[in-house]
């Protein structure tokens, strides 16, 4: 790792810098970024039969949300 070698205090600060650079370089990928997490919940429907599960996706990002429901083709629900 960049910690290791060297005089204690030149490593230490030298590593500081070198890790604080990444967490700020993912940190503005994250925020600057359309969307940053994509997640999908599979939903148990009432009436509908164990195989055909609806899905809903989303993605997610700082000022935006995007919900997609995603349904089986073969799933048609009756009331």
């Amino acid at each position: 790792m960049c910690c290791s070698g060297g005089p204690g205090g030149i490593a230490l600060t030298r590593c500081g810098v070198v890790c604080g650079l990444a967490a700020l370089a993912a940190l503005s990928v994250a925020l600057l970024g359309p969307t940053w997490l994509h997640t999908e919940e599979k939903l148990a429907v009432p009436n509908v039969p164990r195989d055909s599960v609806v899905s809903v996706r989303f993605k997610l990002g700082l000022f935006r949300v995007c919900p997609k429901i995603v349904k089986p083709t073969n799933l048609t629900i009756r009331e």
